[in-house]
Protein backbone atom coordinates (compact mmCIF):
# COMPACT_ATOMS: atom_id res chain seq x y z
CA UNK A 1 0.00 0.00 0.00
CA UNK A 2 1.66 3.59 -0.99
CA UNK A 3 1.93 6.21 1.46
CA UNK A 4 -0.68 9.38 2.18
CA UNK A 5 0.46 11.99 1.01
CA UNK A 6 -1.35 15.51 2.11
CA UNK A 7 -1.88 17.96 -0.62
CA UNK A 8 -4.03 20.53 -2.69
CA UNK A 9 -6.84 18.44 -5.21
CA UNK A 10 -8.30 20.55 -8.03
CA UNK A 11 -12.16 19.93 -8.14
CA UNK A 12 -13.01 20.77 -11.78
CA UNK A 13 -16.49 22.13 -12.49
CA UNK A 14 -17.23 21.29 -16.18
CA UNK A 15 -19.42 21.46 -18.77
CA UNK A 16 -19.09 18.54 -21.24
CA UNK A 17 -14.99 19.84 -22.49
CA UNK A 18 -14.94 23.15 -20.68
CA UNK A 19 -13.82 23.62 -17.25
CA UNK A 20 -16.25 25.98 -15.89
CA UNK A 21 -13.82 26.65 -12.76
CA UNK A 22 -11.65 24.68 -10.52
CA UNK A 23 -11.60 24.84 -6.43
CA UNK A 24 -8.50 22.96 -4.83
CA UNK A 25 -8.91 21.57 -1.41
CA UNK A 26 -6.46 19.85 0.75
CA UNK A 27 -6.34 15.96 0.97
CA UNK A 28 -5.16 13.29 2.44
CA UNK A 29 -4.54 11.20 -1.47
CA UNK A 30 -2.58 8.04 -2.19
CA UNK A 31 -2.64 5.55 -5.00
CA UNK A 32 -4.47 2.20 -4.68
CA UNK A 33 -2.20 -0.95 -5.54
CA UNK A 34 -4.40 -2.92 -7.95
CA UNK A 35 -2.39 -6.12 -7.36
CA UNK A 36 -1.62 -5.85 -3.52
CA UNK A 37 -5.17 -4.79 -2.44
CA UNK A 38 -8.60 -7.36 -2.12
CA UNK A 39 -11.49 -5.81 -3.22
CA UNK A 40 -13.51 -3.69 -1.22
CA UNK A 41 -16.75 -6.31 -0.24
CA UNK A 42 -19.00 -3.92 1.70
CA UNK A 43 -19.67 -0.25 1.94
CA UNK A 44 -16.43 1.94 2.10
CA UNK A 45 -15.08 3.18 5.12
CA UNK A 46 -13.14 6.39 6.22
CA UNK A 47 -9.28 5.29 6.34
CA UNK A 48 -7.85 4.86 9.83
CA UNK A 49 -5.66 7.90 9.81
CA UNK A 50 -5.85 10.95 11.47
CA UNK A 51 -6.56 14.10 9.08
CA UNK A 52 -3.21 16.29 9.94
CA UNK A 53 -4.70 19.88 10.27
CA UNK A 54 -5.57 21.92 7.35
CA UNK A 55 -6.78 18.40 5.24
CA UNK A 56 -10.27 18.23 4.71
CA UNK A 57 -10.82 14.53 3.80
CA UNK A 58 -9.06 11.65 2.01
CA UNK A 59 -8.56 10.90 -1.92
CA UNK A 60 -7.62 7.15 -2.84
CA UNK A 61 -7.36 6.37 -6.80
CA UNK A 62 -8.33 3.01 -8.13
CA UNK A 63 -9.00 1.02 -5.38
CA UNK A 64 -10.06 -2.65 -6.68
CA UNK A 65 -13.67 -2.83 -5.22
CA UNK A 66 -16.57 -6.20 -5.47
CA UNK A 67 -19.12 -4.71 -5.88
CA UNK A 68 -21.01 -1.70 -7.61
CA UNK A 69 -20.76 1.89 -5.11
CA UNK A 70 -23.15 4.78 -5.00
CA UNK A 71 -21.49 7.54 -7.41
CA UNK A 72 -22.15 10.17 -3.82
CA UNK A 73 -22.93 9.17 -0.74
CA UNK A 74 -22.67 9.83 3.54
CA UNK A 75 -20.05 7.88 5.45
CA UNK A 76 -20.31 9.07 8.98
CA UNK A 77 -18.71 12.65 8.56
CA UNK A 78 -17.55 12.08 5.15
CA UNK A 79 -19.04 12.75 1.77
CA UNK A 80 -17.79 10.01 -0.50
CA UNK A 81 -17.56 10.54 -3.76
CA UNK A 82 -16.94 8.23 -6.84
CA UNK A 83 -17.03 9.57 -10.19
CA UNK A 84 -16.09 6.17 -12.23
CA UNK A 85 -16.15 2.61 -11.64
CA UNK A 86 -14.85 0.00 -14.26
CA UNK A 87 -13.51 -3.36 -14.07
CA UNK A 88 -10.02 -4.20 -15.13
CA UNK A 89 -8.78 -7.50 -15.83
CA UNK A 90 -5.19 -8.82 -15.50
CA UNK A 91 -3.08 -11.27 -17.17
CA UNK A 92 -0.39 -13.26 -15.92
CA UNK A 93 1.77 -12.94 -18.83
CA UNK A 94 4.46 -15.17 -17.33
CA UNK A 95 1.82 -17.69 -17.87
CA UNK A 96 1.88 -19.87 -21.78
CA UNK A 97 -0.53 -18.80 -24.12
CA UNK A 98 -1.83 -22.86 -23.20
CA UNK A 99 -2.09 -22.17 -19.46
CA UNK A 100 -3.43 -19.09 -20.19
CA UNK A 101 -6.58 -21.21 -21.91
CA UNK A 102 -7.12 -23.31 -19.54
CA UNK A 103 -8.80 -20.72 -17.29
CA UNK A 104 -11.56 -20.78 -19.88
CA UNK A 105 -14.69 -23.04 -20.31
CA UNK A 106 -14.32 -25.53 -23.37
CA UNK A 107 -16.66 -23.31 -25.65
CA UNK A 108 -14.69 -20.17 -24.93
CA UNK A 109 -12.08 -21.63 -25.52
CA UNK A 110 -13.35 -22.90 -29.19
CA UNK A 111 -14.61 -19.14 -29.67
CA UNK A 112 -10.98 -17.98 -29.41
CA UNK A 113 -9.62 -21.07 -31.89
CA UNK A 114 -12.44 -20.09 -33.73
CA UNK A 115 -12.08 -16.53 -33.84
CA UNK A 116 -8.17 -16.87 -34.58
CA UNK A 117 -8.27 -19.38 -37.38
CA UNK A 118 -10.98 -16.82 -39.08
CA UNK A 119 -8.54 -13.75 -38.23
CA UNK A 120 -5.74 -16.02 -40.02
CA UNK A 121 -7.68 -16.56 -43.27
CA UNK A 122 -8.41 -12.62 -43.17
CA UNK A 123 -4.70 -12.19 -42.83
CA UNK A 124 -3.64 -14.78 -45.83
CA UNK A 125 -3.23 -17.64 -43.72
CA UNK A 126 -0.67 -16.87 -41.48
CA UNK A 127 -1.16 -13.61 -37.99
CA UNK A 128 1.68 -11.05 -38.53
CA UNK A 129 2.38 -11.39 -34.51
CA UNK A 130 4.80 -8.81 -33.19
CA UNK A 131 6.47 -8.75 -29.58
CA UNK A 132 7.50 -5.39 -28.05
CA UNK A 133 9.73 -5.68 -25.70
CA UNK A 134 12.45 -2.86 -25.49
CA UNK A 135 11.90 0.33 -24.70
CA UNK A 136 12.94 1.38 -27.86
CA UNK A 137 10.42 -0.50 -29.33
CA UNK A 138 7.07 1.88 -27.45
CA UNK A 139 7.25 4.26 -30.02
CA UNK A 140 6.15 1.98 -33.03
CA UNK A 141 3.66 0.02 -30.03
CA UNK A 142 2.25 3.07 -29.27
CA UNK A 143 1.32 4.14 -32.58
CA UNK A 144 0.27 0.95 -34.14
CA UNK A 145 -1.86 0.93 -30.56
CA UNK A 146 -3.35 4.53 -31.49
CA UNK A 147 -3.99 2.80 -34.55
CA UNK A 148 -6.49 -0.21 -33.33
CA UNK A 149 -7.40 2.37 -31.05
CA UNK A 150 -9.25 4.71 -33.41
CA UNK A 151 -10.71 2.01 -35.42
CA UNK A 152 -12.32 0.74 -32.38
CA UNK A 153 -13.83 3.95 -31.12
CA UNK A 154 -15.54 4.75 -34.73
CA UNK A 155 -17.42 1.59 -34.13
Amino acid sequence: MSQWQDRPVPFKFQLSDWTLFSVSRRLHVRDADPFGEAPVAGPLAPPAVELAPGSQGFLIRGIPVATAIPTLSRIGDYVCYVPLQYQHNYIDLSLSFDSYQKKFSSKTRSTLHRKIRRYAQHCGGTIPWKTYRQPAEMRDFFKVARTVSSVLRVK
